[in-house]
C-alpha cells in the first residue's frame, strides 16, 4: 500500500516537473469535473429511489428534486468563469442556480407534505424505521 502510494506520488511529481502546462490542465479537469460527476451520481441515487416508490405523486416530486440537484451541481461549477469576459458561459450558467435551488426546494417540500398527509405511508415508514433500529441494536450488542 505504501509502495504504490509512493510510486504514484513520485509519478505525479515527475509529471508536474516535466510538463507543468499539461499537468495543470489535467489537474483542473480532474478536480473540476469531480463536482459535476458527484452531482450527477447524487441525482441518480434520488432518481433510483423515486423510481421504486409506489405513490405517483411522491415520485413526481422526487423527480423534480432530481432535476434541480443535477442542474444545481452543473450550473454551480461554472462560478469561476464569471470573471472572464468572453465567452459569457459563466453568466449563463450562474443564471440557472436560482432556478435549480427553487426546483430542489419545491421538490423536497412537496415530498414532505405528501408523506405527512398519507397515513398509510407514515405507518410504513415508522414500521421500516423500527425494523432497521432493531437490526442496528442487534449489531451493536453482538
Amino acid at each position: 500500500m505504501t509502495n504504490s502510494l509512493l510510486s504514484c506520488l513520485t509519478f505525479l511529481i515527475e509529471f508536474r516537473v516535466s510538463d507543468p502546462v499539461i499537468f495543470g490542465i489535467v489537474y483542473n479537469l480532474i478536480f473540476g469535473l469531480s463536482k459535476v460527476v458527484g452531482g450527477i451520481l447524487f441525482g441518480i441515487a434520488f432518481w433510483t429511489i423515486a423510481r421504486r416508490l409506489g405513490q405517483i405523486q411522491v415520485r413526481e416530486y422526487m423527480l423534480i428534486s432530481v432535476y434541480g440537484l443535477i442542474l444545481l451541481f452543473v450550473s454551480n461549477q461554472a462560478i469561476f468563469l464569471v470573471n472572464y469576459n468572453y465567452p459569457p458561459f459563466g453568466f449563463a450558467a450562474i443564471s440557472y442556480v436560482g432556478f435549480s435551488c427553487f426546483l430542489v426546494m419545491i421538490g423536497i417540500y412537496s415530498v414532505a407534505i405528501s408523506v405527512g398527509q398519507d397515513v398509510e405511508l407514515r405507518k410504513l415508514i415508522r414500521k421500516l424505521a423500527q425494523k432497521r433500529s432493531r437490526i442496528t441494536v442487534t449489531y451493536c450488542f453482538s
